[in-house]
């Protein structure tokens, strides 16, 4: 049976997601929260009435198709205002719906989604063709004038929608596709809130997913991706900051390997630059006081040396001390049982990574992660798992330095046998305790 647009623009009319979302995390009044969950509730069941129709109904006009696609793909999302009810009931109606077609993602995003972007042209972006401008529009305060007037934020689920058409773009429609794609997905990353930048950082990740480098790289793209990226890892001190920290150091990694050439100085000088000036240089830095941020870029780190390899070498002196002191040794050191966890996991991957220099810095290891253990054990706070961190750091140095069993953990068995015997790999037995 045919469908007309009178028997479903009612349906989807109450699909319309209200703008007060948009400040949900900002703003506290009762009668708006009220009022939005009232809205949920209804719109669950326009879902669910939507699916219902387009069962019975399987031909679906051009424009009506991709209107329902678009006002639909608003709750294919991660926001606070959405709930697994309305997730199920999303699901359920694109499961009704036809395959999708470039057709279909294009039309989503020329006439739903470029609108609503048009008063905020990214100035270095030119908006015809996706290509990287040659100098920025407007000149040296454009930068002003783009965040002057943002229309698009008064749209909370536009990156919903914004993520599905990328999600739903193949390799070989991406060349086609490109001045829709890129100039939200900057627009987001280059926002100045960091919500707005988190889910440009999202964006980018999905997008690099499938987009061919090629192209990232003839658009001059990758560029403004890599300064952009690097940049939302210096917008510190936020409510954000730890979630943006561990969403956007894998997607510059990814970016790097992606447009790149393996081993080139080009590549192992961008992961240097992502290391060194970034997050030991800037995080550690300017956010050292922040301890979610912290535990962050401790949670991150170990991906980005197993990428640079024997070259993480250099960072040594800042990582060992820094894994150290997150474990709480000096009364001065609050202890935070959040970091000591992933210094450990950090510890035992630096280990791994720069063993050809392990036996310099073994002595000052062992001191340090022995400290930790001795304070929990007679605090009463250690536990099977930090006896297993504590073990595993003790393991991978013993692989790094094989002479460290017969010499420096024999001593430790010596001085204390049953503090130090759980998490050493010695045999006991081999060991004449004097």
């Amino acid at each position: 049976m045919s469908l007309d647009g009178t028997q479903l623009t009612p349906i989807l009319d109450l699909l319309n997601v209200p703008t007060e979302f948009s400040r949900l995390g900002r703003d506290g009044d009762p009668i708006i929260i009220s009022r939005l969950n009232e809205w949920k509730t209804t719109t669950s069941k326009a879902l669910l009435d939507l699916r219902a129709c387009i069962e019975t109904n399987q031909n679906l006009p051009f424009d009506i198709l991709v209107r329902t696609v678009a006002v639909t793909a608003v709750f294919d999302g991660s926001d606070s205002w959405l709930d697994d009810e309305l997730r199920n009931n999303t699901n359920d109606v694109f499961q009704t719906l036809p395959p999708c077609s470039r057709a279909v993602v294009e039309s989503v995003l020329k006439v739903h989604l470029k609108p609503i972007f048009l008063s905020s042209p990214h100035p270095s972006l030119n908006p015809e063709t996706g290509r990287k401008a040659s100098r920025a529009a407007g000149g040296p305060m454009a930068v002003n004038d783009y965040y002057e007037d943002q229309v698009w934020k008064h749209y909370p689920a536009a990156g919903n929608v914004l993520s599905w058409c990328i999600r739903h773009t193949s390799v070989d429609d991406y060349e086609y596709l490109w001045p829709l794609i890129i100039p939200p997905v900057m627009t987001f990353l280059d926002d100045y809130q960091a919500v707005y930048k988190l889910k440009g950082v999202k964006l980018v990740s999905e997008m690099l997913a499938n987009v061919p480098k090629m192209l990232l790289k003839r658009t001059g793209v990758d560029q403004l991706l890599y300064t952009s990226l690097s940049i939302t890892l210096s917008h510190l001190h936020d409510e954000h900051t730890p979630v943006l920290v561990r969403t956007t150091v894998p997607t510059i990694l990814r970016l790097i390997e992606l447009t790149t050439a393996p081993d080139s100085a080009e590549r192992f000088d961008k992961q240097c630059a992502l290391l060194g000036e970034k997050i030991i240089g800037g995080v550690w830095s300017y956010a050292a006081k922040d301890e979610d941020t912290i535990v962050a870029s401790l949670d991150v780190i170990p991906m980005v040396l197993k990428s640079l390899g024997i070259g993480s070498i250099r960072y040594l002196k800042a990582l060992v001390p820094q894994c150290l002191h997150c474990l709480g040794l000096t009364p001065e050191t609050p202890v935070n049982p959040d970091m000591q966890s992933p210094a450990l996991t950090l510890l035992g991957v630096v280990i791994d990574e720069c063993q050809p220099r392990m036996h310099r810095w073994k002595g000052t290891i062992i001191e340090g992660v022995c400290k930790y253990w001795v304070n929990a054990v007679d605090s009463g706070t250690a536990n099977t798992d930090k006896e297993i961190c504590v073990r595993d750091v003790f393991r991978r140095l013993s692989n790094a330095c094989p002479s460290i069993e017969k010499d420096e953990y024999a001593r430790l068995l010596k001085e204390d046998v049953d503090m130090f015997g759980p998490i050493l790999l010695v045999s006991v037995s081999a060991i004449v305790i004097e």
